[in-house]
């Protein structure tokens, strides 16, 4: 779904940050492939210390163990202005772990000792260090290899336990007028995107 009249009005890159993410991490986790996360998707709310599981939980209708995966915080620096280019830096993904089952919190932590074709969890130390593999330095499109900013633990719950690990990458974005609409004439063709995502090399020509 678009909100513009004539189509997408700006490149939806923190979306594509998202993306990028749980598709890396899906194909080397995910039970569909073989790994040991039965839940591998987005999470457009926030797991904090000052509240509990349960928004998650319904995101997860149940499955576990799981990945949720978020974008943060982003601060916007004009690094051109007669371009109207900003840099983002830095801009925040989140992802969070969770564990949930009713055996031992050290078994959420370190693993059940259950085979993944036993439908085992592998615990949350687990599941971060393999993210931590998978993450740092990995690269989605013209932004800069992740960096692992932060590890936190997060909310408990009945029978729950979750982590959560901030990246952060940085990149390039010019914002590109759109150009008034004739409303009782409007164009047939698409408005153009309005921001997209620049290299370096782009910024000095």
């Amino acid at each position: 779904m678009v909100t513009g009249r004539f189509g997408p009005l700006g490149f939806d890159y923190r979306g594509t940050l998202v993306d990028g993410v749980i598709e890396r991490l899906r194909r080397y986790m995910d039970r569909l492939y073989g790994g040991a996360v039965q839940k591998i998707g987005r999470f457009d709310d926030e797991i904090s210390a000052t509240n509990d599981l349960e928004q998650a939980w319904r995101t997860l209708l149940g499955q576990a163990p799981a990945i949720l995966v978020s974008a943060g915080r982003a601060r916007y620096e004009n690094v051109a202005n007669d371009r109207r280019v900003y840099k983002l830096d830095p801009l925040e993904i989140e992802v969070f772990f969770i564990s949930h089952h009713m055996k031992d919190q050290a078994s959420r932590l370190a693993g059940d000792g259950t085979s993944v074709d036993g439908g085992g969890d592998p615990g949350i130390e687990r599941m971060m260090a393999d993210a931590q593999a998978l993450l740092w330095g990995f690269e989605i499109g013209k932004f800069s290899g992740l960096v692992l900013d932060e590890e936190d633990r997060g909310p408990q719950g009945e029978g729950a336990l979750s982590f959560q690990q901030t990246w952060i990458t940085d990149g390039l974005i010019e914002k590109v007028e759109i150009p008034e609409l004739d409303t009782v004439h409007p164009p047939v063709a698409k408005v153009q995107a309005s921001i997209k995502v620049l290299d370096q090399e782009e910024i000095e020509q």
